[in-house]
């Protein structure tokens, strides 16, 4: 006969440690599904800023008054 535990629902030591590896595997990939999220929307964050620092450095600089044509 198998080995009954003491509660009488018929699961053992391996079955509480099966639970805490699922419970532990799931934690941690929760925790890394929030960093990769983290990490995409910094990465679209950093390229945007780029772009728009790029787009303000790249305006023409304002003009100064045309040169006297009669000045050689």
């Amino acid at each position: 006969m198998a080995a009954r535990s003491s509660d009488g629902a018929g699961c053992g030591s391996g079955c509480a440690t099966a639970f805490g590896v699922l419970i532990v595997v799931s934690l941690v990939l929760y925790l890394l599904e929030a960093l990769w999220v983290f990490l995409l929307v910094a990465a679209v964050a950093s390229f945007v800023a780029a772009f728009v620092i790029k787009k303000k450095g790249s305006e023409e600089p304002k003009k100064g008054p045309a040169p006297d044509p009669t000045y050689v």
